[in-house]
């Protein structure tokens, strides 16, 4: 079981800070298995590392919509293998349940989970 990141203020403070993870200059970030899922992530550190200010709050879709706007970025695949099922294209293509990355909260805001933040950090 996953835990959503909906307050880090209540975590233990050896938890990673989006400021501890480096984010490729081509956007790529952590050990998803795949560049397009690992583009999406480093992409989402990256908005954490900005317009959160290095926490890992919740946010709304029209923020990070209007980040990857901002970046130039295409925002279409904001979220991909991140959350919901995905088409990979690789090999003979099928339909794959995306990482455990994001969740809900009852306001409606997006956090992180704990899956995302811990593979983020392998990279």
């Amino acid at each position: 079981m996953h835990h959503i990141i909906i307050d880090e203020s209540i975590l233990l403070n050896n938890v990673i800070r989006p400021k501890d993870l480096s984010v490729s200059n081509i956007n790529t970030i952590g050990k998803f298995g795949k560049c397009e899922i690992e583009k999406s992530a480093g992409m989402l550190v990256k908005f954490f590392q900005t317009v959160k200010n290095n926490r890992w709050a919740p946010f709304t879709i029209t923020e990070l919509h209007q980040f990857y706007l901002a970046e130039e970025a295409n925002p279409d695949k904001m979220f991909y293998g991140l959350a919901g099922l995905f088409f990979d294209d690789g090999g003979l293509g099928s339909i794959r349940e995306a990482n455990p990355c994001l969740m809900f909260d009852s306001t409606g805001k997006i956090c992180v989970t704990d899956f995302f933040i811990d593979r983020c950090n392998q990279g």
